[in-house]
């Protein structure tokens, strides 16, 4: 195919480069670098741990008393997660106090929407936070910088396997 477009085209100059995440296989099935599976195991419990810690200091800050889950997203780029912590619980103080809250403990905030629901947009080094307030209560998601770890492995951790009933 290519030897026929230079034949058509000599004036065109006609570069092949490889794909970027592929190694040698010509299908494009092996990655071109899988990471270190002690590495990413050792990335992937402090990026959970640091998600978690820091959404509780967040919600101390704001003196809103949650359950903080953390499990899995789609970072990025392909082969790469990020740790999500997310919480849910009533909010004592207004909305419109969060940024100036957030901004005393270091954090860059502002208020993307007062109404009808108020939103706050938040981050602090790699992590991004957003609360959303609704009749009293927050939702607070904070999402951590990208952890790659490979397709195979990124799809078992965003989307785990489902034990089939029946």
């Amino acid at each position: 195919m290519y030897e026929r477009f230079r034949d058509r085209h000599p004036d065109v100059t006609l570069v092949l480069l490889p794909a970027d995440d592929v190694g040698s296989d010509p299908a494009g099935a092996v990655e071109a670098s899988p990471p270190d599976p002690d590495l990413a195991a050792h990335d992937l419990e402090q990026a959970r741990d640091d998600v978690g810690s820091l959404l509780t200091d967040v919600c101390a800050l704001l003196e809103v008393e949650a359950r903080i889950e953390v499990d899995w997203r789609s970072g990025s780029r392909a082969g790469a997660v990020q740790a999500t912590a997310t919480a849910h619980g009533p909010l004592p103080g207004l909305p419109a106090e969060i940024p100036s809250t957030l901004r005393s403990a270091g954090w860059h905030a502002r208020l993307t929407s007062s109404s009808p629901v108020p939103c706050v947009d938040a981050r602090l080094a790699g992590h991004a936070l957003r609360i959303v307030v609704h009749r009293g209560r927050a939702v607070l998601t904070l999402r951590g910088d990208d952890v790659v770890v490979g397709r195979a492995r990124s799809r078992a951790l965003v989307a785990p396997e489902r034990i089939s009933r029946g």
